[in-house]
C-alpha cells in the first residue's frame, strides 16, 4: 500500500523533506510521498484506490469542498492533544465526469480579466490572466513588497491598452525568484507589430528585475503585452509579478 502526506507544509511541521529519510526505511521510502491536496486539484493525476492519505484538517476540507474529488469516511483520525483532529487517514478518488472539470479549469485559465488601473498618472486599461493575489495596481506602485500573483496560467499574461500612444524606450520587470521566458511584444495604433523580444532568464538572483529596452530605439506604443512563463514547471504554476516600470 502506497501512503500520500498531505498538508500544505508550514500548517503542521517544518522541514518534512526530512522525515522520510528519518523515520522510513531506505526500501520502503519509495511508498511516500509528501504532498499537499491541490496536486490533485489543478491538474488529473493517477488516483490509486489503494493509496491512503493522511490529510491535515485543511486538506481534508479542501478535498471535501472540491466538486472533483470524493472522499472516503476516514479509516482513522489522529486528534492534537487539545482534542481537535489532527491527521485524517482516508482514500480519495475523482468523480466520474472530472475531465469535463478539468478542461473548464484550463478554459478559465486562459481567460483575460480587465482592469483600469493608473501609471504615471495615466488611466490604462490591463487585462491578465486570473490572480489569486494582490492586484493590479501593485506592481505599479513602486514597491518591490507588493505584488499581484496568477491562480495557476503558466504562461501569465499582462497586457497593457492606453488611451493614447505613449513614447516607451524600455521597461523594467521584477518578479519572484525563478527561471522564466519573458516576450514582451509593443504594437502601435494600427495593431502593427513594433516590436517582439523573447529572453530566457535562468540562475538569476532572488526577487530579479529585467530590463528590456528595443535595442536603444523609442516606440510609440499604444498597447504592450507581456507573455511570462515559469521554466520546467508544466502549464500551471504561480506566477509573482513584483513591479513593472516604464520608461
Amino acid at each position: 500500500m502506497k501512503t500520500k502526506i498531505c498538508g500544505r507544509r508550514t500548517s503542521w511541521a517544518n522541514n518534512t523533506n526530512s522525515f522520510v529519510p528519518f523515520f522510513i526505511a531506505q526500501g520502503a521510502r519509495d511508498r511516500v510521498t509528501l504532498t499537499g491536496v491541490d496536486t490533485f486539484l489543478l491538474r488529473r493525476v493517477p488516483l490509486d484506490p489503494a493509496t491512503l492519505f493522511v490529510l491535515t484538517p485543511e486538506d481534508h476540507q479542501a478535498a471535501i469542498d472540491s466538486d472533483k474529488l470524493v472522499v472516503a469516511s476516514p479509516d482513522l483520525v489522529i486528534d492534537w492533544p487539545d482534542g481537535r483532529p489532527g491527521f485524517y487517514f482516508t482514500r480519495l478518488r475523482y468523480v466520474d465526469d472530472v475531465d469535463r472539470l478539468f478542461a473548464r479549469d484550463e478554459a478559465r485559465r486562459q481567460r483575460l480579466e480587465q482592469t483600469e488601473t493608473m501609471i504615471d498618472g495615466e488611466a490604462v486599461t490591463v487585462a491578465h490572466n486570473v490572480l489569486d493575489r494582490g492586484q493590479v495596481a501593485d506592481i505599479f506602485d513602486g514597491d518591490a513588497n507588493t505584488l499581484m500573483r496568477g491562480l495557476e496560467a503558466n504562461p501569465f499574461l499582462v497586457e497593457l491598452e492606453f488611451a493614447g500612444t505613449r513614447s516607451l524606450t524600455s521597461l523594467e520587470l521584477t518578479t519572484a525568484t525563478m527561471d522564466y521566458r519573458l516576450v514582451v511584444v509593443i504594437m502601435d495604433v494600427e495593431g502593427t507589430e513594433l516590436s517582439k523580444t523573447t529572453a530566457r532568464y535562468r540562475g538569476l538572483p532572488a526577487d530579479p528585475t529585467v530590463t528590456v529596452d528595443f535595442d536603444g530605439a523609442t516606440l510609440a506604443a499604444l498597447r504592450i503585452r507581456l507573455e511570462i512563463t515559469q521554466l520546467d514547471v508544466g502549464e500551471i504554476a504561480h506566477i509573482h509579478v513584483r513591479e513593472l516600470r516604464l520608461f
